[in-house]
C-alpha cells in the first residue's frame, strides 16, 4: 500500500520556510506556536486508550472521528462541536475516536501511517460488532488525510491487502482541511481553488463514494489550499461546522431510512429545526 504524504525532508523545508516570519492575513508573523498548530490544534497528545465500540441505536449512526495534528486525544477541538451537533439531531448516535499519535513533527509521515492502520482496524471492528449499522467518518487536517488514504486503498487495505475493506455501510464522509485535497474534484466544497500540500495523485476511489463524501477547504488555508492564512485552517468549526454537520445528518438519515425501507425525514421535519441552527 502506498501512503500518500510528502517525504520528511519536504516537511522540514516547509516548516523551515514558515519559521521565517511570513505574514498572515491579519498581519501577524508565524512563530513556533503557529508552526506547531498548522495542521491542527495547539496541544500535544499521546493517544487515548483502546477504543470501545458502542453500536448506534434507533435512528442513530456510528460516528468515527479522526482528530487533527497535535490536538488532544478524542475527537479533537474542531470536530467535537460538529459531533455534538450531529448527536443532538440523531438520538442513538455513538461516537468513537481513532487512537493515533497525530504528530506534526517529527515524523508526520509515520504518524499518518499509524492513523491509517488504526482507522482500518477500527472500521473492521465496527462492522463486526455492528453489522449493517451505518457509520459516518469525520476527519480534520491530518485526520482528513488518514480517512482519504484508508478509503483510497479500501480494495487493498494496509492490514490485509487480500481482504478488501467494505464501504457499503458508510453513510457519510466529512473532511475539513485535507492536506491531500485535489482541486476540481466533485466532492469538494468551500472557497479554495488550489491543491493541498500532499495532493493525491488518484482520487478515483474517493469519487466512487459519490454524494456520501464532502471535503471542505477554504481560500488561504496553508494545508489544503497552500495559502498563508493559518486562521482559515483553524476555524472550520466556526465557518463550516453547520454545513458539515447538516451534510452528515442528511446522508445518515437517508442511510438509516434505507435500512428500514422508509423515506428519510429532513432535519427540519425530524427535529423542528435545521442543522444550521448551529451551537458550538
Amino acid at each position: 500500500m502506498r501512503f500518500h504524504a510528502l517525504p520528511t525532508s519536504c516537511l522540514a523545508l516547509l516548516f523551515g520556510s514558515l519559521s521565517q516570519a511570513q505574514p498572515t492575513a491579519n498581519g501577524d508573523n508565524y512563530n513556533s506556536s503557529s508552526i506547531n498548530s498548522i495542521f491542527g490544534g495547539s496541544k500535544g497528545g499521546t493517544g487515548p486508550a483502546q477504543a470501545k465500540i458502542t453500536c448506534p441505536t434507533g435512528d442513530g449512526v456510528g460516528l468515527i472521528a479522526v482528530r487533527g495534528s497535535t490536538e488532544d486525544p478524542g475527537p479533537g477541538r474542531l470536530l467535537a462541536p460538529v459531533a455534538t451537533n450531529i448527536t443532538n439531531q440523531m438520538p442513538g448516535t455513538t461516537l468513537v475516536s481513532v487512537d493515533y499519535p497525530a504528530r506534526l513533527v517529527p515524523n508526520y509521515v509515520g504518524s499518518e501511517r499509524e492513523g491509517v492502520e488504526a482507522l482500518t482496524a477500527l472500521m473492521r471492528q465496527y462492522t463486526t460488532a455492528c453489522p449493517g449499522a451505518p457509520m459516518a467518518l469525520m476527519g480534520y487536517s491530518q485526520g482528513a488525510q488518514v480517512i482519504a488514504d484508508v478509503l483510497s486503498n479500501a480494495t487493498a487495505p494496509v492490514d490485509n491487502p487480500a481482504q478488501p475493506l467494505s464501504t457499503n455501510d458508510i453513510a457519510a464522509v466529512l473532511l475539513f482541511g485535507d492536506p491531500s485535497r485535489v482541486d476540481g474534484e466533485s466532492f469538494n466544497a468551500g472557497s479554495a481553488n488550489g491543491d493541498g500540500l500532499f495532493a493525491r495523485p488518484d482520487s478515483k476511489a474517493l469519487e466512487a463514494l459519490g454524494d456520501r463524501l464532502l471535503s471542505i477547504c477554504n481560500d488561504g488555508d496553508p494545508v489544503c489550499d497552500r495559502g498563508i492564512n493559518i486562521t482559515v485552517h483553524l476555524s472550520y468549526d466556526e465557518t463550516n461546522g453547520a454545513e458539515g454537520s447538516e451534510f452528515v445528518v442528511n446522508r445518515s438519515m437517508k442511510a438509516v431510512a434505507a435500512k428500514k425501507g422508509k423515506t428519510a425525514a429532513s432535519p427540519l421535519e425530524a427535529n423542528g429545526k435545521r442543522a444550521t441552527a448551529w451551537t458550538a
